[in-house]
């Protein structure tokens, strides 16, 4: 039997539109799906929802910002949702330029096998005839394993030696500690080197009268000349120029002279405090003089004797003559004459004079003898003898 009818789909008696069919379910706020909505737009709505879905264009992962590694986050887009799209074009991205940065470091990575050297990589080194590998795997565990050793050999290093040796900073606790709880260990000469002198400032009440050191000072001694002690008393040391092995040849300065440079030899003594100087070593000079002379003139006469008269060459008459002329106003000429003879007119006479000349010379200096010391520092010397 048919059944004709105008309005048939598929067998159906009668067909009506979607959209006068009610949607009666619960609502679906995802989809936005509501009670009461028409099929129609439950249909659309669950195409679009499909769709987007199966493209990805829909799908919007929660995915915490913390869980995304910087490789992917570099490569999300910049919006906000995120689809599945979005986030698997990033991990794409990710996976390409990890394959990238793996492919340029094996090109970088050698390819030559490893010389293992100390390292120990089972089934490789225990044959000794074999000291390479190209296993990567087993050379980064055998490094991984000898870092390991050496840290455990330098722990142990370290124990040691904590437990063996002191401390700088703690080797000057460790001696007063000893010195205090070991009493023999108190004598000052145990800090002194045997046999050598040295500049002592300290009270004199360590040593006896003798100049022994007494109580912890003993077996130290004053450097007076007792107990054995060479004495340094006023005296400064010089290092020896004779005697001493090695050092080569002496600086020009201390090679002994006889007379000038003394050779010093152990308990040589030299020196003075005070010195005179001889004549040769006195330097060139001059001296100031002082010169006095006195002149003293001989003993003679002279005459005066008229020039108006014959009896010119006659002494005898001159003082008549004078007196004459000056009587009668005469206008003679006179002259003096001397005594020798024949006489002649003006003064001929020769004298003899005498010239005393004296020279004396002014000593200077006393010819005493002068200082000749060093500037110093008085000290006393003290010396251990064992």
């Amino acid at each position: 039997m048919s059944n004709n009818c105008s309005n048939c789909y598929n067998g159906c008696t009668e067909v009506c539109s979607d959209k006068c069919v009610k949607y009666t379910g619960v609502d679906v706020p995802v989809l936005g799906i509501k009670n009461g909505d028409s099929l129609s737009f439950v249909e659309q709505a669950l195409i679009t929802y499909l769709s987007s879905t199966l493209d990805g264009t829909g799908v919007f992962p929660i995915v915490p910002s913390a869980a995304i590694c910087p490789t992917v986050q570099a490569n999300l887009d910049d919006c906000n949702p995120l689809s599945l799209n979005n986030y698997l074009k990033a991990i794409i991205e990710s996976l390409c330029q990890i394959e990238e940065t793996i492919g340029v470091i094996q090109e970088e990575v050698p390819t030559d096998p490893y010389i293992l050297g100390c390292l120990s990589v089972p089934g490789i080194t225990d044959d000794p005839t074999v000291n390479t590998s190209t296993d990567t795997q087993a050379v980064i565990q055998a490094v991984i394993d000898k870092v390991c050793e050496v840290q455990q050999n330098l722990n142990n290093f370290i124990t040691y030696v904590n437990n063996t040796f002191v401390a700088i900073s703690d080797i000057n606790t460790y001696i007063e500690n000893y010195i205090n709880n070991n009493p023999t260990q108190t004598l000052i000469n145990n800090r002194m080197v045997p046999f050598s002198a040295t500049p002592y400032f300290g009270s004199l009440g360590n040593f006896d009268g003798s100049g022994a050191g007494i109580g912890e000072w003993d077996r130290i001694f004053l450097c007076n000349g007792a107990n054995g002690t060479p004495d340094l008393r006023g005296r400064v040391v010089v290092a020896s120029t004779t005697g001493m092995p090695g050092g080569g040849g002496l600086d020009p300065a201390v090679v002994p002279v006889l007379g000038e440079v003394p050779e010093w030899s152990l308990g040589t003594t030299s020196g003075a405090y005070r010195v005179t100087l001889e004549s040769s070593q006195i330097p060139p000079h001059t001296h100031v003089s002082t010169v006095t002379s006195s002149l003293s003139p001989a003993s003679h006469t002279h005459k005066v004797v008229s020039l108006g008269t014959a009896n010119t060459q006659d002494p005898v008459g001159a003082d008549q003559q004078i007196r004459q002329g000056y009587s009668t106003g005469g206008n003679l000429g006179y002259a003096m004459r001397g005594t020798s003879s024949p006489a002649t007119n003006g003064l001929t006479s020769e004298v003899t004079q005498t010239l005393n000349v004296g020279v004396s010379l002014a000593n200077t200096g006393g010819g005493q003898d002068h200082a000749n010391w060093q500037p110093g520092y008085g000290a006393y010397y003290i010396i251990y003898i064992p």
